[in-house]
């Protein structure tokens, strides 16, 4: 039991270390640096504005 105990508690401190001095390093969390850098050319394709489609549904 210690030794999970032990694994755990070394595991969140150096989560916590890279994830400070990540947040220091970028204005951007991680999550929104990958989805941006996965999204790549499909970025574009998929709009989720509704307000922009019902109008331009609007004037057709």
């Amino acid at each position: 039991m210690f030794k999970i105990a032990f694994i755990l508690a070394v595991g969140f401190a150096a989560g916590y270390s890279f994830g400070f001095k990540d947040a220091r390093a970028h204005d951007e969390d991680v999550v929104t640096r990958t989805i941006e850098r996965v999204g790549g050319s499909a970025r574009g394709k998929y709009n989720q504005d509704v307000d922009a489609q019902m109008d331009r549904l609007e004037k057709r």
